[in-house]
Formats: C-alpha cells, structure tokens, sequence
C-alpha cells in the first residue's frame, strides 16, 4: 500500500502563490487606489475650474490687460469727421444721419464696458 500524505506547503512557499482569494484582494486594493486617484483629480479639477478659481481669474487679468493697452475706439474721430461732411454739404444730413445715430449708440455702449 503506496500511500502518500499530502501536507500543507510550507509557509516559505505559500507567498509564491497564487490564489483567487489573493488576485480578489489585489484587485480590490488596485481598485481602491483608483477611486482615490479619481476622487482626488475630480476634487482639483472643480477646485481649479470654478467661477472665482485660479484659472478664471487669470483669464479676467489678462482681459483687463488687454483692454488697458489696447487704444481707445476711434468713434469721436469718427463723429467729428461725418460730421465735418455734414457741414460741407448740408444737404447730405439725411443719408448720414443713420451713420450718426450708430455712433452714437455705439460710443454710449463703449463708455457702459
């Protein structure tokens, strides 16, 4: 009678293992990681992209720069030269006052920005 007992391994040899109790639990610990990873990106993403973040402000600083170096609209240049024509030719008065009333319009909405 050939009989052969089977033992345990031993501990040594066990680490080298493996089982779907173990590839559960890697998979598990990869997946936790994960979620914290998302979590951790989401919670930055808002942070950084929401009205009044960082990003934001950058774009409204560079918009007030712009508008500070950039010149003046030439609507009173403008004016003063229809108007200049007007008064060479009074009889123009009627074809050019929709140019007048549009630059006015147009001066009014510059001063409200």
């Amino acid at each position: 009678m050939n009989s052969q007992t089977h033992s345990p391994p031993a501990p040594d040899r066990e680490l080298g293992r493996f089982t779907i109790k173990r590839a559960m639990f890697g998979f598990g610990a990869l997946l936790l990681v994960a979620l914290a990873f998302m979590g951790f990106f989401t919670y930055w993403t808002i942070s950084e992209f929401r009205i009044g973040g960082p990003i934001q402000k950058d774009i409204a600083k560079s918009r007030e720069f712009y508008g500070e170096i950039l010149p003046p609209p030439l609507i009173p240049v403008e004016a003063f030269a229809v108007a200049v024509l007007i008064g060479r030719a009074p009889e123009t008065l009627a074809t050019r006052k929709p140019k007048i009333e549009q630059l006015h319009g147009d001066f009014d909405a510059s001063l409200a920005r």
